[in-house]
């Protein structure tokens, strides 16, 4: 099982943090998963880094193609779960390649995936001009 989280991060953040991924992921981990202490630090520094979500667009998206998907928190899709927020979008699947990312590639030019149980990070821009996705 892995847990993605998705974050759609400044151009001027890309450029300053260019071959400096493993700084991202940090950043972005303590952000989301820290401790109280940085509580109060946790909203302008995700500002500075990260745009917000179109929402949305990715709940018109599920709601039209998947229709009985919506549950509590997000959307349940073949055994997948995506949870939409304005910072990060959540998706948690047993997948290495969920096929929603061919549809997330065209959102923006700068989404950053963080796997943090996995320690494992890469823009999906990238990765999808190495990767060919099965649908």
């Amino acid at each position: 099982m892995r847990t993605y989280y998705l974050f759609i991060i400044r151009e001027e953040v890309v450029q300053q943090l260019r071959d400096k991924e493993f700084e991202l992921f940090y950043l972005l981990k303590r952000i989301l998963k820290d401790q109280e202490e940085m509580i109060p630090y946790r909203i302008p520094c995700y500002l500075q880094i990260c745009k917000p979500w179109p929402k949305e667009v990715l709940m018109h998206y599920f709601d039209t193609k998947y229709p009985s998907s919506k549950r509590n928190k997000g959307y349940v899709v073949r055994g997948q779960s995506f949870v939409i927020r304005s910072s990060y979008l959540k998706i948690e699947t047993d997948k290495t390649i969920p096929g929603i990312f061919r549809l997330l590639n065209y959102i923006d030019p700068y989404i950053f995936l963080c796997d943090f149980e996995n320690s494992d990070y890469f823009y999906l821009k990238q990765f999808m001009n190495h990767v060919k996705i099965k649908s």
